[in-house]
């Protein structure tokens, strides 16, 4: 029995498939731009804005990571209040997270 070579073995990631269509030129610059912003290429911008909810970029991430910081810092001295507490710990695990965004990118 003969394989059809232009069939895909079922979970094959491999991108074979090239997909084109028009845009302006200022629909490309648009895209271009967001992709760069997000530091990705367009064809990944592409993928993940048909396949994703939303691309989240956040410029300012070191300014924002760095308020938190500050943020965590004012708490301490409070921390012997348990609401305090539970935010201080919820501040530490955001910016951690961010911080760890923020190093891959």
């Amino acid at each position: 029995m003969k394989k059809n070579p232009k069939r895909e073995p079922k979970g094959d990631t491999r991108k074979v498939k090239t997909l084109t269509f028009k845009a302006t030129a200022k629909e490309d610059e648009q895209i271009t731009k967001a992709a760069h912003r997000a530091g990705m290429s367009k064809s990944d911008y592409m993928r993940t804005s048909c396949f994703q909810e939303r691309i989240v970029v956040i410029p300012e991430g070191r300014e924002i990571l760095t308020t938190m910081q500050e943020v965590r810092n004012l708490l301490r001295p409070l921390e012997e209040n348990p609401a305090v507490k539970t935010i201080e710990l919820q501040l530490s695990q955001i910016t951690s997270k961010l911080h760890s965004y923020l190093t891959r990118h």
